[in-house]
Formats: structure tokens, C-alpha cells, sequence
């Protein structure tokens, strides 16, 4: 066993040792009992990876990661263990109804959220089953560990979808389901199918926590499934099996060797970048809503200057929708009402506006009222803004970071800088992270984009604090008005340390440039 000079921990066993990184079973001196995991990673890829990452970022974003420390030629990780109960284990031995296991799916999509942050190598560790276990409350909880398996160039967002469908099929279907509706099956069964092909084209886990919500809030919701439930009876489920033959059961081993059994079985891939605190996504709460009445729903699509608002209000099973109320409000004050499924708008004054919608069934049930904001800076205010651009000197300069093998700097085509950032329609999507901006007060940041006319690029703003939270995030569609031009995208935002900008669904080359943040005098 080799010298490693921790001071709060002990290492009192050796787990596993390969090339990449040496495993070893330890606990902690400052909370008597408590054991861990001590991983020293040697390989260079992996190092590279997390040296890229502040390490107070990595602390805050991993609930059970309790110390990174950097030495010369490896990273020590030590990460805690739950006293939980696998996620296998507990569906064996207890006989779930389907609401529990729907919310249990539910729960899982919203707790690896927050790794969409991250790239898809760390992703495909922390997506895995082998990271799930359950705690004595039923809820659960994710390990967190990071053993090296795979290779980092044979991971991509194909792979990360089958591991959640392999998840969510275990969470549904394994040990027998009980339900007396094969619509349920049927569409969930189609939908973990979707999953192991991709057939979606999911490049992200928001999107593909969306698809789920629609599942849960048709069968949960609307059909009220789990209403004057029998005592739930297992049902063998005949559809395929998913994610190759169910591991036999764990039985009662030891809580920290059965969990790392797991990973190594599970053979789980590694590598990550960039993380968001849990506690701070912005995702819908799902509250036991009204499950008769419609619920009212829209996106925003940006159309050179003019704003669409387009209906996704659904009804409830059965029903239909007959009427539509928007209302277009500023300052907290009535500007407009209308009664088309869809709207248009082309606002004539900069500021900020609240466009809501409510719905009315087939019934004569309305919806509870749906509310977006919009801020709006038109054209001829944009001289009436401080511009700070990526520099070193004034109090709001700031840095800009990207993976260079999804963006490159483009000497030739440019707006006002000596370059732009250019991206090819190689990847799904592309971020710029734009560090030490240290914004206190309100104000607008603004981009230029140039790309193929008509085309629809999916921009998303994230909003970081001091402690690398992400805080605040917000999306809109940007369609481009003509062929290589540029055009201004821009979002309001208030105060932030950092930012990112997340853009997707980009079917040619496209290039950002002049990248400000804006305040009024």
C-alpha cells in the first residue's frame, strides 16, 4: 500500500488497483465511523479533465465528494459512502405500486439534472444505476463514485440514453409491475425504447426529463391512475428486457463493498468539466394538481422583431380545449388581450413583459393562468448602454472559456473584434462559459450572431453566484432573418458571477462575436 499522506482520513484496506487508478477502502478521523472511498487517479486524461475544474466547483456540485487534492502525478478523490440500500435491492424487496415507481422515475430525472453540465464521460458515471441506492426515507440517493472503466472518446449522448432507459426500466418494470392498464405499459415500454435507440435525438437530460414529465403527468395526473388502488399485485411484465438480464440479488452484504461491487460490475465510464449546484435548478415542481381541468402552456420563439407565442396547452383525457385568453402586461399593467391559440407580437417600447395564458375546456373549466416574461431591448436603445467587453481592465471585464474541439476562433469572419467564435454542425451543442463577471446590479447581456437564414438555434443563458450555484437559467429560440448576417440575441439579467451560454439545435455553421454586457447609465 502506498504512502499517501491524507490528514483527516485513514486507508485501512485496498479496494482494486488497475493502470488508471488505485481504489482503496478508508474512514474518516473527523466523524468517528463514518467510511469512504480513496481513489488516486493516475491517468493523464482523467488529471487533465479535473484540473480543468475549480475544485471548490466540483466540492459543491458531487453531494458526497468530500476532498479533491492535487498532486504531481494523480488526484486523490475521497468520496463518502451512504448507508442506503441499492436501488435493485429495495424494488425486490418491496412491493411497489405504479405511482411509487413513476415517482421514483421522476425523482431520478430531477436529481441528474444537474449533471447536464456536465460532459457526457462524467455523465454516463452518474447516470448509472450502480450509483443509486435508497435511503431509509424511500428516497434516493446517488454514491457519487468515480471508478475509470472506459475509454473517454467512446462516450457520447447515445450512451448516456440507454443508461438512463436501463435505469428507468429497473425503476418500472423489474421484479413485475402491477397495473390493470396496458396503455401504461405499452407507451412506457415505447417510450425506454425511444431511450435505448435514441430514436429522439436527445442531447441532453432536460430534454429527455420533459418527455418523461409528459408520461407522468398523463398517467399520474390525468387518469388519476393510483385512485381506489387495490392492494398492489405483481404482474410479470412480458415486454422485452431491457439492459441485458437482471444481476442477482445483492442479498445483506456490507452496505460500502456491495456498493462498489456494483460500479465495477455496472463497468462505468468517467471524465467531467462543468457542474450546477442541485438546490438551484430552475425545473417545475409537480404538486398533486387538478387532474380534470387543462393546463395551460406555451414556448417563446424569437422571429427577427417580432415574438411568437406558441400554444402546448393539453386538456385533460377525454376533453378538448375551446378557448384561449392572453394577456400582455408591463409593469404590472393590462396592454392587451387575444383570443387566438397563437400569438405574435412586435413590441414598440424596451422593457420587460409579462405575457400570460389561460385556457378553457370542452367543460367550461379554465386552466390556471401560465406566465412567461419577455425583456425586450429594441434597436434604438441599444446606444443608451455601457459596453464592457472580455478584456482584464473595468469593473465588469470577464474571461471566456470553450472546449476547443467544438469551437474555434475565426480570424476571417468577424464582427468588430479581431475574431469570432465559430461553430460547425459537428456537435449537438456548444457552450461558452464566461467567467469573473462579477455583475451587481441589472443589466442586459448581449451577442451577434451569424449563421444560414431560417435557420432555429436553441440559446440558453445560465446564470452562476460566487459559489459556481447555477442560479437562474433561461432559453429562448433565435431564428436567423438572412444568409451571413449578423444579428443581436439578448437576455436581461441581474446580479452574476458567471455565465454560460448553451446553444443546441444548430443544423449549419454559425458564428458568435461581440459578446458584451450591457447597463443602463
Amino acid at each position: 500500500m502506498e504512502n499517501i499522506n491524507l490528514t483527516n482520513y485513514k486507508i485501512v484496506d485496498t479496494f482494486k488497483e488497475t493502470e488508471k487508478q488505485k481504489i482503496y477502502i478508508g474512514t474518516s478521523l473527523d466523524i468517528d465511523g463514518k467510511m469512504v472511498i480513496i481513489n488516486v487517479i493516475t491517468d493523464e486524461a482523467i488529471i487533465n479533465v479535473i484540473n480543468s475544474v475549480e475544485e471548490a466547483f466540483l466540492i459543491a456540485t458531487l453531494d458526497n465528494l468530500l476532498l479533491v487534492k492535487k498532486e504531481e502525478n494523480s488526484i486523490i478523490l475521497v468520496t463518502g459512502l451512504k448507508d442506503a440500500t441499492p436501488l435493485e435491492g429495495f424494488i425486490e424487496d418491496n412491493l411497489l405500486a405504479l405511482k411509487t415507481r413513476m415517482d421514483l422515475g421522476l425523482e431520478y430525472l430531477k436529481h441528474i439534472l444537474k449533471y447536464d453540465q456536465l460532459n457526457d464521460p462524467l455523465k454516463s458515471v452518474l447516470v448509472d444505476e450502480a450509483q443509486i441506492v435508497v435511503e431509509n426515507d424511500d428516497k434516493l440517493a446517488f454514491d457519487e463514485l468515480l471508478i475509470i472503466e472506459d475509454e473517454i472518446d467512446e462516450i457520447d449522448f447515445n450512451r448516456i440514453t440507454r443508461k438512463i432507459g436501463t435505469v428507468l426500466y429497473k425503476i418500472l418494470f423489474y421484479d413485475g409491475m402491477e397495473t390493470t392498464n396496458p396503455l401504461v405499459t405499452e407507451e412506457l415500454n415505447k417510450f425506454i425504447d425511444d431511450l435505448q435507440h435514441n430514436y429522439q435525438q436527445f442531447n441532453n437530460i432536460e430534454r429527455i426529463m420533459e418527455e418523461y414529465r409528459k408520461h407522468y403527468i398523463y398517467f399520474i395526473c390525468m387518469n388519476n391512475i393510483n385512485q381506489d388502488e387495490e392492494e398492489p399485485k405483481k404482474k410479470p411484465f412480458s415486454g422485452f428486457e431491457y439492459g441485458g438480464k437482471p444481476k442477482p440479488a445483492i442479498g445483506n452484504k456490507a452496505i460500502a463493498v456491495a456498493a462498489i461491487a456494483v460500479l465495477l460490475t455496472a463497468g462505468i465510464a468517467y471524465g467531467f468539466k462543468y457542474f450546477n449546484s442541485e438546490d438551484t435548478l430552475q425545473q417545475p415542481t409537480l404538486e398533486e394538481p387538478n387532474n380534470t381541468i387543462a393546463v395551460a402552456d406555451f414556448i417563446v420563439e424569437k422571429d427577427g422583431p417580432h415574438w411568437k407565442f406558441i400554444n402546448r396547452s393539453t386538456a385533460a383525457d377525454g376533453d378538448t380545449i375551446e378557448e384561449y385568453n392572453w394577456e400582455v402586461a408591463k409593469n404590472g399593467v393590462l396592454l392587451e388581450t387575444l383570443k387566438t391559440q397563437n400569438v405574435t407580437l412586435a413590441f414598440k417600447e424596451s422593457g420587460t413583459y409579462e405575457v400570460s395564458l389561460t385556457v378553457k375546456d370542452s367543460n367550461d373549466e379554465w386552466s390556471e393562468k401560465f406566465t412567461k416574461e419577455v425583456v425586450v431591448l429594441l434597436e434604438e436603445d441599444y446606444e443608451g448602454f455601457n459596453n464592457n467587453t472580455e478584456g482584464t481592465e473595468g469593473k465588469y471585464a470577464f474571461e471566456i472559456s470553450y472546449d476547443e474541439e467544438k469551437i474555434q476562433k475565426d480570424t476571417v469572419n468577424y464582427r468588430r473584434n479581431d475574431y469570432s467564435y465559430k461553430i460547425e454542425n459537428t456537435s449537438l451543442t456548444a457552450s461558452l462559459s464566461i467567467d469573473d463577471v462579477k455583475l451587481d446590479t441589472t443589466g442586459f447581456l448581449t451577442f451577434w450572431i451569424m449563421g444560414s437564414k431560417d435557420e432555429r438555434i436553441s440559446v440558453e443563458l445560465q446564470i452562476y453566484d460566487d459559489k459556481q450555484r447555477l442560479i437562474e437559467k433561461e432559453s429562448i429560440i433565435h431564428k436567423l432573418q438572412s444568409d451571413n448576417n449578423w444579428e443581436m440575441v439578448r437576455f436581461q439579467l441581474a446580479k452574476a458571477h458567471a455565465v454560460k451560454l448553451v446553444l443546441a439545435d444548430y443544423k449549419n455553421t454559425i458564428w458568435i462575436d461581440d459578446i458584451k454586457f450591457e447597463l443602463l447609465k
